[in-house]
């Protein structure tokens, strides 16, 4: 049965980098050139994705060098996702392994042994590309955000192992991380040449607008997900869990999951103006207008990648892609 999927209204029209098929060329060169993504089928299969146009909608304003940086990463981060969809999200021992050797890769200090994994051998590039140059400031919050979504992918194994999770909020402690929303708000900032001070960063007002943004785009991707991880068996989906704990249709599971969307969109709403009336000065200003334009491009570039995307049909496109070695 075909259920019609609840529009969704942010409030905000997002714009696309005229970069975006360059990008697409560069990345998938960078893919295959470091063994994540080989044979001519598997990288069709990725291509169709469209990540690249998933990093020119929410960097809109990247160009040249900064957008093919959050293209990469988008790249890595996805095939990264995919090798947890097979028996690998249920073996604890086998996250635990690949989770150290990333890990260790962002939060050393010292020289590492070259991983031995081709995830961690494009990571050892990635890493360096993204943080030279960059901030103390800056790259430590990265770290301590992709360290976040790393960790969450061993709670989620976790979870698979235990079976549904015991509620809603529950699974969205884990997904919030899992979505990668944090890290990937702090590569839209470093492409655009935006390093926002620990000062504005830090308040309580910036921080609910990420946490706002976060649930947004999990919702959001559970709802447009559903009916594809219905169909494979998943359980961690917002849309699918309220259909398990309340008896619910999928149609009404959506609907409801799209009513917290909006909720969501006027508390934003709501605190972006009231961080917007504290401004006093012109350089904070310029500061928090850029960085609230970030997130708010991030949260609709994703929601409208998301619409156009071959990853989320019920079709062999919408395939995961896995990398051995």
């Amino acid at each position: 049965m075909h259920v019609v999927t609840p529009r969704i209204d942010l409030r905000h029209v997002a714009g696309i980098s005229p970069d975006v098929e360059a990008t697409r060329a560069h990345t998938l060169h960078w893919l295959a050139f470091h063994g994540l993504i080989v044979q001519p089928e598997a990288l069709r299969t990725y291509d169709e994705s469209r990540f690249d146009r998933l990093s020119a909608r929410m960097c809109p304003n990247s160009r040249g060098a900064g957008l093919d940086l959050v293209s990469d990463w988008m790249g890595w981060l996805f095939v990264f996702d995919d090798q947890f969809d097979g028996p690998m999200g249920r073996d604890l021992d086998a996250t635990r392994s690949l989770l150290d050797e990333v890990l260790s890769v962002i939060q050393s200090t010292a020289p590492q042994r070259y991983p031995s994994s081709r995830l961690g051998a494009a990571l050892v590039e990635l890493w360096g590309r993204t943080t030279s140059g960059a901030s103390a400031s800056w790259k430590a919050r990265f770290t301590q955000d992709l360290a976040g979504y790393f960790e969450a992918y061993y709670q989620e194994a976790r979870e698979r192992t235990q079976g549904w999770p015991v509620d809603i909020e529950t699974y969205l402690r884990t997904r919030r991380l899992s979505i990668g929303v944090l890290p990937s708000l702090d590569l839209c900032e470093r492409s655009e040449g935006l390093d926002v001070p620990p000062a504005v960063h830090g308040t309580e007002d910036m921080t609910t607008l990420r946490s706002l943004c976060t649930d947004v785009v999990v919702m959001v991707n559970d709802i447009y997900s559903a009916p594809k991880e219905a169909a494979s068996g998943q359980m961690h989906n917002m849309v699918l869990l309220q259909m398990h704990h309340e008896g619910c249709a999928q149609a009404a599971a959506m609907d409801w999951v799209a009513g917290e969307v909006a909720k969501r969109v006027e508390t934003f709403a709501a605190v972006e103006r009231r961080i917007r009336q504290g401004v006093q000065s012109i350089e904070t200003w310029s500061v928090i207008d850029r960085d609230i334009a970030a997130i708010k491009n991030l949260m609709q570039g994703t929601t409208d990648w998301t619409l156009e995307t071959a990853r989320y049909s019920q079709t062999a496109q919408g395939a995961r892609v896995r990398v051995t070695g």
